[in-house]
């Protein structure tokens, strides 16, 4: 490699990140950037390198300067408005992540995580508008469809919910969420048996999920309690 070359670094830090080597790729990116200080794709590859290492504030540093010089790259805002959302800065998240739409209307992702926002804020009916719109991009999205069920389920719409999850787990069998939400519902309903056993498929594929034992344990106390000690 050119130690000289922005771009050779650039492509250098790809190959790492394709073969997981986070951190060598973040200096690599860094590498170009710190040649090619204006290397747009370069401070892209780096903030999306830093999340990935959970340094959040450099990664939020880099967003920042991108989109400082590329103002109308929808992607970069939409990487700021995932990591302010990471951070919980979501009155931040929200406006990066409306202007990136503004800039890019078929990002799904972008709308995906707007809905998100907008449930956590209360406003579930521009939620619910929002992830529909995404799924009109996207029907096969999982996340997208987990998200609306959650936003169904807070708007009052059980039923809905349900659909919402079960199509998500049709889809992503291994969604733990997906199946522990489900079982709620189910357990709301008082169909404690299928609530049972969507727990219990919850937790085969991911074992250490607290939310998912604690509900289960809580579910079995009334039909079998000497289990449900058991497992407690």
């Amino acid at each position: 490699i050119d130690p000289a070359n922005p771009e050779a670094w650039n492509d250098l830090g790809v190959l790492e990140r394709k073969h997981d080597e986070t951190s060598r790729a973040a200096a690599s990116f860094g590498r170009a950037v710190a040649l090619k200080p204006d290397f747009v794709n370069a401070i892209y590859n780096l903030a999306l390198a830093q999340e990935a290492l959970h340094q959040l504030p450099l990664a939020l540093g880099q967003s920042e300067r991108l989109i400082q010089l590329s103002p109308r790259f929808a992607r970069g805002h939409f990487l700021r408005g995932r990591l302010l959302w990471e951070q919980q800065q979501a009155d931040g998240a929200e406006k990066e992540l409306r202007e990136a739409l503004a800039l890019e209307p078929a990002l799904t992702e972008a709308r995906t995580l707007l809905g998100t926002v907008l449930r956590s804020r209360g406003h579930v009916s521009e939620s619910i508008e929002q992830l529909r719109q995404s799924l009109g991009e996207n029907p096969q999205s999982p996340d997208a469809l987990f998200e609306l069920g959650l936003a169904l389920f807070a708007s009052g719409d059980a039923n809905a919910a349900r659909d919402a999850f079960e199509q998500a787990l049709r889809i992503q069998p291994d969604f733990a969420e997906a199946r522990v939400n489900l079982a709620q519902i189910f357990e709301s309903e008082g169909k404690l048996s299928e609530a049972l056993d969507q727990y219990r498929l919850g937790l085969a594929s991911a074992p250490h999920n607290e939310q998912a034992q604690i509900r289960l344990v809580r579910a079995l106390a009334g039909q079998d309690p000497e289990k449900a000690r058991e497992l407690a």
